[in-house]
């Protein structure tokens, strides 16, 4: 890494903006980011790639840090949306084999916010109106990430005290958490499901019911049956089946 750039890193973060400038700031990449496909004017898009994370993370290099984490970190980071994330939001993780960093963002978790479920949504403890607004308060975490790996010379630990003061002053984050609608959250709201609850459910013109014991995308009913491939400690034999929550019809007990 060049120590010119880091230098030039440091003095920047070190020299915090004011809420009114990181508000002007990031309401300048909304309006840019929300100009180009797929968002083209919808904060609450319907589909998002790796590309269009990358392209954010550019926009945040040029109006927060003058391009420099591009200039230090360069062709080493890298971003993923994955449908298979159902309970974290975001995870950020450093390859030291090839010394790369990536931020993987949840699409399952992402797409169903703001989406049936009625409620307050925060990144960072900062309240979001939208998708967009969510996919940008996650890329804060990551651009601070990589400006505390820079002045350190390390990765860092999102929880560390130093990350949680510098993503303060640089972005006015709070805190680290995220609340998106989880899939066990709109099981709950939506359809009156949760684990351990009976339901039916129409297969190949069959009702069937059984026990649902988990709800990740789909649920996961285990519905009893002589010629199953699965046992209880009672000698009960079942088979299972993943099914769309919104396929399953609650029978309460």
């Amino acid at each position: 890494m060049s120590q010119t750039k880091i230098q030039s890193l440091a003095d920047i973060v070190n020299n915090p903006l004011s809420d009114k400038e990181i508000r002007e700031r990031t309401r300048k990449i909304y309006d840019l980011i929300r100009s180009q496909p797929p968002f083209m004017g919808k904060g609450n898009f319907e589909c998002i790639s790796a590309m269009e994370l990358k392209a954010l993370f550019e926009l945040y290099d040029q109006h927060f840090f003058h391009g420099l984490l591009g200039m230090i970190f360069p062709n080493q980071v890298e971003f993923e949306v994955s449908s298979r994330m159902t309970k974290a939001s975001f995870m950020i993780t450093y390859i030291p084999a090839w010394e790369d960093y990536k931020l993987v963002v949840s699409k399952t978790l992402l797409l169903q916010t703001f989406k049936d479920v009625q409620r307050n949504v925060e990144v960072a403890g900062i309240v979001c109106h939208n998708r967009l607004e969510v996919v940008m308060h996650i890329m804060e975490f990551m651009m601070i990430f990589l400006v505390q790996t820079a002045l350190s010379a390390q990765p860092q630990n999102l929880s560390d005290p130093e990350y949680r003061s510098r993503a303060k002053s640089v972005f006015g984050h709070i805190n680290e958490h995220t609340n998106l609608v989880t899939q066990k959250e709109r099981a709950f709201k939506i359809f009156n499901l949760q684990v351990w609850d009976i339901a039916s459910f129409n297969f190949k013109d069959q009702v069937l019911q059984g026990e649902i014991t988990r709800i990740n995308q789909r649920a996961t009913v285990m519905v009893k049956d002589p010629e199953g491939e699965y046992h209880d400690d009672q000698g009960n034999w079942y088979t299972e089946y993943n099914m769309p929550l919104e396929d399953l019809t609650p029978l309460k007990q």
